[in-house]
């Protein structure tokens, strides 16, 4: 091998090493470039999450705004019924701001039947995982208990007439004397469901006396249903009664006041 061919070999060498080098190089920078392109759809990609987190949580503000406003009007809607009801209710009988169970209190009494009371047992109900059958029941039961209240005051009235029609043969003296107290048997009951209902309140004991009425309905039903027995009775003992428009299309479970008419 000749000088001149050695040399050619040497630069021949040393072009490889540097075309090789420069590879190299092109390669690191574009690893860099991708590594940079990466990081940048990356951040990206961040930043178009964090908007739409911002803007989800501003949807939902407003969603909970929404709510508010909704809930405000049906409590508006719900006052209006109520001093509807008291201004028919007054039409007729002149309320005594004595009695705990006047016609007022009694609507009161219902409307915190119908949304607070019937509104925090669906909230348990829907954490417990209720089965449907069991929120209809529920709702059947609901309605069964008004029902039997209405009927449980009629056969009272209806014994008082009873009464009255047997001592309408004696003396009038003695009927003076007897009439007044049978005529106050209603009062009487109506007071005795209003203790009654006021002291299972206090206590807070609606276990024992769902037992006594009810075969045993699951806990968190126990304080609705102490309820509606009691606020059924008071508003059937009512003079006039208070009466609800079971019939309503789309009622749910608590139907809305049919109005405190005369019925006798």
């Amino acid at each position: 091998m000749n000088y001149q061919h050695c040399v050619y070999l040497g630069e021949l060498s040393e072009i490889c090493t540097e075309i090789s080098l420069r590879m190299d190089e092109q390669a690191e920078q574009h690893q860099h470039q991708v590594v940079s392109d990466s990081q940048n759809q990356l951040v990206h990609k961040v930043v178009e999450c964090k908007l739409c987190l911002s803007s989800q949580q501003r949807m939902d503000e407003q969603a909970k705004q929404h709510q508010h406003v909704v809930s405000d009007l049906q409590n508006q809607l719900e006052t209006l019924k109520i001093e509807k009801c008291v201004a028919n209710s007054r039409s007729v009988h002149s309320e005594s701001l004595n009695d705990p169970c006047r016609g007022s209190e009694l609507v009161t009494m219902y409307r915190e039947l119908k949304t607070q009371i019937w509104g925090e047992t669906k909230e348990k109900m829907t954490k417990l995982r209720f089965e449907q059958k069991q929120k209809d029941r529920t709702k059947e039961l609901i309605k069964e208990i008004f029902e039997k209240g209405k009927k449980d005051v009629l056969l009272k009235r209806q014994e008082k007439d009873r009464m009255l029609k047997q001592i309408s043969g004696i003396p009038n003296t003695v009927q003076e004397n007897i009439s007044p107290y049978i005529q106050s048997s209603m009062d009487n009951l109506k007071m005795f469901f209003f203790l009654h209902f006021q002291d299972i309140k206090n206590t807070s004991d609606f276990k024992t006396f769902v037992k006594e009425e009810y075969q045993c309905p699951h806990e968190v039903l126990h304080e609705l249903y102490v309820h509606c027995y009691f606020v059924s009775r008071l508003m059937e003992l009512h003079d006039p009664p208070i009466e609800l428009c079971w019939d309503s299309p789309g009622v749910d479970v608590f139907p809305d006041l049919l109005g405190m008419n005369v019925s006798h």
